[in-house]
């Protein structure tokens, strides 16, 4: 085994069929920009820094409802609220209020 390069079939493959590879990844994105308002962005493997934010493809009543769900414990959080505070205020358990929060960016700690 002199080689470095030990590919998998499906690697040799997608490196044999680069053109077809790039065409079918641009087309899935376009088919999930065209449901979800945001592309999912396979072809760079990259986070898409407009996911789960509302726009013209959903504006969805509960969409809108959990976006200002989600404010409302940020506004809390800004207030200077803990974490176990916040999730007492609003009646949900700690691990959701965390994700949320961290998902938005902020730490646990407020000062």
């Amino acid at each position: 085994m002199g080689t470095c390069s030990m590919t998998t079939k499906m690697e040799q493959y997608i490196l044999d069929n680069w053109k077809e590879y790039e065409r079918t990844c641009k087309a899935e994105c376009k088919a999930v920009a065209k449901h979800t308002g945001h592309k999912r962005n396979v072809w760079m493997q990259e986070r898409n820094v407009y996911y789960g934010k509302p726009s013209k493809a959903r504006q969805y009543p509960r969409d809108i409802k959990t976006e200002e769900r989600c404010l409302r414990l940020v506004d809390l959080h800004n207030e200077g609220h803990s974490w176990q505070s916040i999730a007492d205020i609003v009646g949900w358990r700690i691990q959701n209020v965390a994700r949320v929060l961290k998902q938005r960016g902020y730490t646990e700690h407020v000062k």
